[in-house]
C-alpha cells in the first residue's frame, strides 16, 4: 500500500529564488508573523486548497486533485515620489509570475496555471499580496 504525490513547497520555493526572490519562506513563518520583516520585498509560499476528484478505477484508488498555492508578496509600503506612484508591488508580481506561470512542479502532472491575486493587508508598512497558481497530481493508494 501507498500513496504517492503532493505538491510540496520546498520546489516553489527554490523556483522563486532562482527567479530573483532571495527571500522565501514557507506557511509555517507566515503564520508566526507579528510585524513585517525588516528587510522587504519577503515572499511566502502558502498552499491554498486541493480539489480531489473521484476515482475512476475499481480495486486502485487513483484521484485527480488540483492544488492551489499563493505566493504571498510583502512590500514596503511607501509615499508617492514625484509624478509616479510606486511600482514595486507590480515589479515583484511580475517576477512571481515569470517565475511560476508554465513551470511544472516535480510532483505535479502538468504546468503551474495563473488563478490570480487579491490584497490582503495594508498596515502602513507594509502591504502584503497573495498571487495564485494551480496545477494537478494523481493520488494514488494501491
Amino acid at each position: 500500500m501507498s500513496v504517492e504525490r503532493q505538491i510540496r513547497s520546498a520546489p516553489i520555493a527554490a523556483q522563486l529564488r532562482s527567479n530573483g526572490c532571495h527571500r522565501v519562506d514557507s506557511l509555517v513563518e507566515y503564520a508566526a508573523l507579528t510585524v513585517a520583516p525588516a528587510h522587504l520585498p519577503h515572499f511566502y509560499v502558502v498552499p491554498e486548497s486541493e480539489n480531489a476528484s473521484p476515482s475512476q478505477m475499481v480495486g486502485v484508488i487513483d484521484q485527480r486533485v488540483k492544488a492551489r498555492i499563493g505566493v504571498v508578496i510583502l512590500v514596503h509600503a511607501q509615499a508617492r515620489s514625484g509624478d509616479a506612484p510606486g511600482e514595486a508591488l507590480e515589479q515583484e508580481i511580475d517576477v512571481v509570475r515569470r517565475a511560476l506561470l508554465g513551470w511544472t512542479h516535480p510532483e505535479a502532472s502538468g504546468p503551474m496555471a495563473y488563478e490570480g491575486g487579491s490584497l490582503l493587508s495594508v498596515d502602513g508598512r507594509a502591504i502584503a499580496w497573495r498571487v495564485s497558481f494551480s496545477c494537478s497530481y494523481h493520488l494514488r493508494k494501491v
